[in-house]
């Protein structure tokens, strides 16, 4: 089974693998979504320890959650999330960073596409 739609650009944003980032360290973001719409998400998070990252659907000014998800992966574990999503808003986006500060190496990237 396929996640995408044929025919539309499917764009991965992703800051690389990062060690010990704290809670400000972006590790990864779609910008500014350019287009009112229906999307699709595909998050992936990898850790060599366990910790807590925050996947977020950021507002139009970046200032607040529209809505958030908190994932526990655990010491050299993968997760996959797939969020569809109905951007409303131009400006908005989609960001994933760590809830607190990771004693380790963690990559997160976000898989991004418009649905309709």
């Amino acid at each position: 089974m396929s996640y995408w739609r044929a025919g539309e650009p499917v764009v991965v944003y992703s800051a690389g693998s990062q060690s010990g980032p704290t809670n400000t360290t972006v590790l990864a973001d779609t910008g500014q979504i350019a287009a009112v719409g229906n999307y699709q998400a595909l998050v992936i998070i990898g850790t060599d320890t366990a910790g807590a990252i925050d996947i977020q659907w950021r507002s139009a000014d970046n200032a607040s959650n529209v809505w958030e998800h908190r994932a526990f992966p655990g010491a050299n574990q993968n997760m996959e999330f797939l969020f569809p999503t109905r951007i409303n808003n131009v400006n908005e986006r989609y960001r994933v960073i760590p809830n607190a500060t990771i004693n380790g190496n963690v990559c997160a990237s976000i898989f991004w596409q418009k649905m309709a």
